[in-house]
């Protein structure tokens, strides 16, 4: 079964206000939706710096952190979440590569 996702497209007036806001949509709702929730981020340094803005952001309390991957990571999720049996591998990045020079050449 699919299920319905929400993308959410955030605007802050200065990087301390994005964080502010990133932090509080990864722990609006009930503690557990965190685990349903997934976060793209450009670098590992990225997912390290949020996570810990998120963790410090609990006031020693317990956080429980949403799903944080690279943008590079999100294909292979993708393809780990696909629950169908007979699902195809993901492919490799040179093979993704591959793909998209051709589209673009068939633009």
């Amino acid at each position: 079964m699919i299920t319905p996702r929400t993308t959410t497209l955030v605007r802050a007036a200065d990087l301390r206000l994005f964080r502010r806001a990133l932090v509080r949509l990864a722990r609006e709702g009930a503690p557990l939706d965190a685990r349903d929730r997934l976060v793209i981020v450009p670098t590992t340094a990225a997912r390290l710096h949020l996570t810990r803005t998120i963790e410090r952001s609990g006031g020693g309390a317990t956080v429980v952190l949403p799903e944080i991957i690279t943008r590079h990571e999100l294909h292979d999720r993708l393809f780990e979440r696909l629950a169908a049996p007979d699902a195809p591998p993901a492919y490799r990045p040179a093979e993704r590569e591959a793909m998209l020079a051709l589209s673009c050449r068939m633009v």
